[in-house]
């Protein structure tokens, strides 16, 4: 296994970050997506599957309920039901897709606002590490400690 980072050490984009901590998230963010985190469910294999195509509405994907981190969202729901997480949906303009890279790759904005693993910085704001991105972690193969989440409640 292997993953690589680009950093842009290019003043006016490190400027950009309000405080010490913003950078420390968007590090922390980028090297989850390293470790495999929502970026690699594309490269998912058959007996693994973590990504559910909705064929009636392709372009809104989920993450399979009958995962850990499914699991992990009922909870956050308050439910004892596991639940289909919504990742970022496609945006397409006609034929052109407008949030590639984004799409896909992060638990949706809409749903998560603020969690780690959304595909929005809100700089200046916490954006806390998640049971629900604990849990995917976990689905990945990767030993996890759930006391390591940072609170965090679904909108």
């Amino acid at each position: 296994i292997h993953g690589k980072a680009r950093i842009n050490i290019n003043p006016a984009a490190l400027n950009s970050y309000k405080t010490p901590q913003d950078f420390q998230v968007t590090m922390t963010h980028e090297l989850g997506h390293v470790l495999g985190l929502v970026e690699t469910f594309s490269f998912q294999n058959q007996e693994n599957k973590l990504i559910i195509t909705n064929p009636n509405d392709p372009n809104n994907p989920f993450y399979d309920s009958n995962k850990y981190a499914g699991f992990t969202y009922g909870e956050l729901l308050q439910t004892t039901t596991p639940t289909a997480i919504p990742l970022e949906p496609i945006q397409k303009d006609k034929d052109v897709i407008l949030n590639e890279g984004s799409h896909s790759n992060h638990w949706a904005e809409s749903k998560f606002k603020t969690e780690l693993m959304t595909p929005v910085a809100d700089l200046g704001k916490p954006m806390p590490l998640s049971e629900l991105t604990i849990a995917s972690l976990r689905d990945l193969g990767w030993n996890v400690n759930y006391g390591a989440a940072e609170p965090f409640s679904v909108a």
